[in-house]
Parts: C-alpha cells; structure tokens; sequence
C-alpha cells in the first residue's frame, strides 16, 4: 500500500496548460478517483503519477519519498487502463502469468510459484473456468477481468485505473463496479481510478476529487460532494437529475427567483445576506414535486413555493418518474427538473404545478460561483 501525496504539480504541452498547480493527498490503502468532464486533465494526471510522462513543475511523492523522476518500471505501480491490451496469441493463464515470467530472473520466480500466483489471482477474479480460453473467446467483462488480473499478480503498491470500465455496457459496469470495489476491500491496496462517469465515482469512492480545467475544485467523501458542494461546477457535475438552477436576489426579506420565492433559511447561509444580493441558487431535483394541475394542495401557493409549468419531457427511471418543466422566471422560460408526484399520468405539454419543498438549498456567488452558505 501506499500514501500518495501531490505537490505544486503543473504539466505544459507548449503553449497550453493542462494542469497549472494540483496538490492532493491520496491516503494509503484508499479508493480515490478523480472525476471531472472529458479533457480536464485527469488521464494527464494519472500518466504522471505512473511515470509514463514528467511533470513541467511539482513533486509526487509515495510513502513520502520523491518518485518525481523515476521510471514507471521503478515506481512500483499497476496501470488498467480502458483498452484491455490482452495479448491475443496467448491464453488467459499466459497473458495473467506474463508480468512474472518477463521478470523471473530479477524476482526469482519458478514455474511452480509462477502458476500458483496464476490460480490465486484467478480465484479472486472467478477465472478459474477462463484460464485455458483464449482473449477472441471472452466477453468484455471477463476481459476486464482478466486485465485486472494482470495488474493484480504483480502485488503493486499502487493501482491506477483510466476509465476501465466505459467499453462496457451499462449492465456490466455496474457488475464489474461492485466487483472492483469488492476487490479493493479484500486487497487493501490504495487505487486511484480515473473516469468522468460520476455514477462511478460516488459509488466506488472512499473520496473523491472533482477536476475541472485542470484545477482541483473539491475532494471529499461523496456525500459531502453532493450535499455540501463547494462551488457550482461541483454542484452542476455531482448528482443526477442536474441541480436546478435559477437566479435569485434577496429582497424585502425574501429569496426572490422570479415568481418564486422562499425565506431565507430555506437555503444554507441565506439568512446572513443583506437585502439586494444577488445569487445563483441551486435546487436538487429530489426537492422539486411535479403535480397536476388540479393535485392536492401540498404546499400553499401564499407561500411563492408553487410555480406554474409545461411538461417538456417525462424520464422513466422505474421507482421515480422526473418531469422536465418549462416555468416563467422574470419573463424568460427556464427548465425545472423534479419528481413527479406518485400517482399522476402526465403528459408532455400538460399544464402542472412546480412546487419546492422546504430542505435546505444552495446559494452560490454570481461571479465567482463560490457556495456562501455553510454546511
């Protein structure tokens, strides 16, 4: 295992900045991924914590020592990437036995040690059944497997996972999710893993680190990601359905957003702003109720908790059905996601009331993004 600790990284390719200054500490033994949109500088990152690329600036250390200019063969590391890169002349016991024969004369490894690694790897993975199959011959999962496998034999201090699960259909990543994460509370091994899926990194992560344009935005457990966003990039990016956003000011004492309007408390940090702020405010769609028109009457309108809205588009999740909404606020027509109330057939164009319930949500500075509120 290892602890893993990232100083003032920055990394140029000419004239453009992947990553300007990136400090992070990876705990020994964590399931850490780092998250972010496509081009953030995540696999960047990740190649220059294996070595296979140096940093313009900065220091990567391991168990406190600095690995900054080592080889990745000196480094000690696993690397999964979303390829599989099996050999395909060999079997799947070769192809899991090769990172020990091709380094047998430095680990002293014998044929009879080398296939009794083989079999142990296999039994974590359930490849048993597979060893004798060739690559041509197994599903994507069982491919992914057996990369994994490869990495495992090794006994590396450190995995570094780049997207190895999105060649695979939706079904299977949530199998080999639970799979890898099952892996990892057996071995104990610290594993950084990259993806931009963000269902992955809140469901396989001890922590997560949220990347954007190459600057680290907020680490944390994932709930805190989601509850407690540290700006509105976080907030936008975890979560699914997307946060609603809308615009906002404090007035007359209340948190006005068009024709709606909420007291301040209702959202976190808003009782400490003076009349005539402006903000961002930020509504989960778990805290949105979609209704018919002639629904009971759950929150009084009096309130400025209820808009009315056309349905857009109607998204079937099984247990939850959501309502895209077209509102009014301030004379320009905005999208509002929430949840449909349980019993209501609705129809996309069909007149409905919007309601907010009364959780806490987020204010966020207009010009910087900035969440204001505390916890």
């Amino acid at each position: 295992m290892a602890e893993v600790r990232v100083e003032h990284l920055s990394k140029r390719f000419g004239a453009t900045t992947v990553l300007p200054d990136v400090t992070l500490t990876v705990r020994d033994g964590e399931f850490f991924t780092i998250v972010g949109p496509s081009g953030c500088g995540k696999s960047t990152l990740l190649q220059l914590l294996a070595g296979l690329d140096r940093p313009t600036s900065g220091r990567i250390l391991f168990d406190g020592v600095d690995v900054t200019g080592l080889e990745p063969r000196e480094r000690d590391v696993a690397l999964v990437f979303q390829s599989y890169a099996l050999y395909p002349h060999m079997t799947v016991r070769d192809n899991l036995s090769f990172p020990l024969r091709v380094t047998r004369r430095r680990t002293g490894f014998d044929r009879q040690r080398i296939e009794g690694e083989v079999l142990r790897v296999a039994g974590l993975l359930g490849l048993e059944p597979l060893l004798n199959r060739w690559p041509r011959e197994l599903s994507g999962g069982q491919r992914q497997r057996v990369a994994l496998g490869r990495a495992l034999i090794r006994q590396p201090r450190l995995f570094l996972l780049d997207e190895p699960l999105s060649n695979l259909d939706a079904q299977l990543r949530a199998v080999m999710r639970a799979e890898l994460r099952h892996l990892h509370d057996r071995l104990g091994t610290t594993m950084i893993y990259v993806t931009h899926d963000q269902t992955e990194a809140m469901t396989l992560s001890d922590r997560v680190g949220v990347l954007d344009r190459g600057v680290v935005q907020q680490i944390g457990p994932p709930q805190e990601l989601y509850d407690q966003p540290s700006n509105l990039f976080v907030a936008r990016f975890i979560g699914y359905p997307p946060i609603n956003i809308l615009d906002g000011e404090i007035r007359d004492g209340r948190l006005r957003m068009g024709v709606l309007n909420l007291p301040p408390s209702a959202a976190a940090g808003g009782d400490r702003l003076h009349d005539g702020t402006r903000v961002t405010v930020g509504i989960r769609p778990e805290h949105v109720l979609v209704m018919s028109g002639d629904g009971p009457d759950v929150v009084p309108h009096e309130e400025g908790r209820r808009v009315v809205g056309v349905v857009r588009l109607l998204e079937y999740t099984g247990s939850q059905t959501w309502g895209v909404v077209e509102v009014d606020q301030a004379g320009k027509g905005i999208m509002m996601i929430g949840g449909v109330q349980a019993g209501d057939s609705l129809r996309p164009g069909q007149s409905v009331s919007v309601s907010i319930t009364g959780a806490p949500h987020h204010l966020f500075d207009v010009d910087t993004g900035l969440h204001l509120g505390g916890a």
